[in-house]
């Protein structure tokens, strides 16, 4: 399977590394998050190089395949920083992905096996709503009340 591939390409991630998407994933990746939906390879590298910038860092946390091989999950830590969160400073946001690999051709050769598959699952709040100005406030106090009911 892709695993170990995808966990060294993501525990190595930059700018430069998008270029290098298509040793990972599979030319018809579907790719699937809180805010996007992805298919394509091409398009999957203009949304890593529009969303990221060199701040962008990956710790892979846990990761394990099932179902046979050919799917796997991965939980991570992302730490981003942008000049208009919480005033540029670095934040961590956990999540985690769901991938679905190809069987690697004839021979099931997985050194051939790429991603076709990529769903991500954080808290969109987490990253974004709680550190805009006014936003993340309203945002923070709902979350206490929630915690305090439950």
């Amino acid at each position: 399977m892709a695993l170990a591939r995808l966990v060294k390409f993501y525990e190595n991630f930059s700018l430069d590394s998008i270029a290098r998407l298509g040793e990972v994933y599979d030319s018809e990746v579907r790719f699937v998050d809180p805010l996007h939906e992805i298919v394509g390879l091409e398009e999957l590298a203009r949304y890593f190089q529009h969303v990221c910038n060199s701040s962008v860092q990956f710790v892979i946390t846990d990761s394990g395949e099932f179902a046979g091989g050919d799917k796997a999950f991965l939980r991570w830590d992302m730490k981003y920083s942008h000049r208009s969160l919480s005033g540029g400073k670095e934040l961590t946001l956990q999540g985690m992905s769901f991938i679905e690999c190809s069987r690697g051709g004839q021979n099931e050769d997985s050194s051939t096996s790429k991603v076709v598959f990529h769903q991500d699952y954080y808290d969109l709040g987490a990253m974004v709503y709680q550190h805009v100005p006014v936003l993340g406030f309203a945002v923070r106090k709902v979350n206490q009340k929630l915690k305090a009911s439950a």
